[in-house]
């Protein structure tokens, strides 16, 4: 049993011993939502990381001494492009989507005004 707000007396009652339910007042619980509730606040963090990445892989290539720790990075970050690449379809997808979406409500709203 959970208590859901201290100044109220509403509890979260589970059905079984092990629930995964959310538990809203969890700092796991607002972690989570906050990175997946939206896809484009995840894909943006995700974006950003890679060229983290990619700009940490750089710096190696021009301290790299040795022909083999050039061409290793080098093919590590051909494997990272390849995940940006993935990355930016997926964010232009989502965009798309939500422009599809907002347009099919644009025009219902303008359906129910003209009826």
């Amino acid at each position: 049993m959970i208590k859901l707000s201290s100044n109220s007396d509403k509890y979260f009652i589970a059905i079984q011993y092990l629930s995964n339910a959310a538990h809203p007042q969890s700092i796991s619980h607002s972690i989570l939502y906050r990175l997946f509730g939206n896809i484009k606040y995840f894909l943006t963090i995700q974006c950003l990381l890679c060229f983290i990445l990619i700009i940490c892989q750089l710096f190696w290539i021009i301290r790299g001494q040795f022909a083999f720790e050039i061409l290793i990075s080098i093919l590590i970050i051909l494997n990272s492009s390849y995940t940006i690449f993935k990355i930016i379809r997926d964010r232009l997808i989502v965009d798309m989507i939500n422009e599809y979406e907002s347009d099919q409500l644009l025009l219902t709203s303008k359906q129910k005004k003209s009826n």
